[in-house]
């Protein structure tokens, strides 16, 4: 990098949350607020799900039926907006898989659209299996 260059705001940031990481000084980030919103429809739609601690700088909404959940914590894609990131295939759409096990920078719609759909199907899924067995 020449001496006149700048970093990009991006770049800024990654080398700051890089350099808190290896002094061990994590930033202080509560996406508890965030997940709330996520969870209060979660109960309304009647949609099972548990709530895990990421770390000491987040949350993560997981769904026993399903092979990912979501998440707002310091390092996930969106979090400085209060948006989510996805993790695990059934959250994430065949192209968005092709390039990245994650989907982040999800508003609140998308992320109850994406639940919504994902359990939707494990539904189906559930009740192919149980009229197959009678």
């Amino acid at each position: 990098m020449a001496a006149d260059e700048q970093l990009s705001e991006e770049d800024l940031d990654m080398l700051e949350s890089a350099m808190r990481m290896a002094l061990g000084n994590f930033e202080q980030f509560n996406g508890a607020p965030y997940i709330k919103r996520i969870t209060d429809r979660l109960v309304d739609k009647n949609i099972p799900f548990t709530l895990a601690k990421i770390y000491n700088h987040g949350d993560a909404v997981c769904f026993p039926w399903s092979d990912g959940d979501v998440v707002c914590h310091h390092g996930s894609y969106g979090h400085k907006l209060g948006l989510f990131e996805f993790i695990g295939a059934d959250f994430l759409t065949p192209e968005e898989l092709k390039r990245d096990s994650v989907k982040g920078n999800v508003t609140l719609e998308d992320a109850m659209n994406r639940i919504e759909n994902a359990y939707k199907k494990y539904q189906e899924r559930q009740n192919e299996r149980s009229g197959q067995q009678q």
